[in-house]
């Protein structure tokens, strides 16, 4: 098992090669990144529909949008009828996680992430608070 200095470095790795798969074969990939004493690792993945993707709460999380949607999804624009990624967030058992998203756009992968605290359930966008 591969570790990782921080949950940031995790979120790269894996969401660099999931994202093309996600693309490829239209499914969000998704799953958890946790930290114990040999540092951080991602779980194994998770394969969701085109619009969304079971992730564990309580956790830093990870996952794609295949549709090149570099944007967290809220309760305004969530194809899956749902709360989308901001109202996972908002959970209470997510108040101290970090969800990121990974996207392929023109063959290049973006990576961003969110907390409870930056990615607000917006009625336009809810853009990454921070890029990786």
């Amino acid at each position: 098992m591969k570790s990782f200095d921080s949950s940031d470095d995790a979120a790269r790795e894996v969401l660099g090669l999931v994202s093309p798969i996600s693309e490829a074969f239209n499914v969000e990939i998704g799953g958890s990144i946790y930290h114990d004493r040999l540092g951080y690792h991602y779980s194994s993945l998770v394969v969701g529909s085109s619009t969304s993707v079971y992730i564990t709460f309580g956790l830093d999380g990870y996952h794609t949008h295949p549709n090149a949607f570099f944007e967290f999804s809220n309760s305004h624009n969530s194809e899956s009828g749902g709360t989308g990624d901001v109202g996972w967030l908002n959970d209470s058992r997510n108040r101290n996680v970090i969800l990121y998203l990974g996207t392929q756009i023109g063959g290049k992968i973006f990576i961003g992430s969110c907390t409870a605290v930056t990615c607000f359930d917006s009625p336009y966008r809810t853009e990454p608070s921070k890029v990786l």
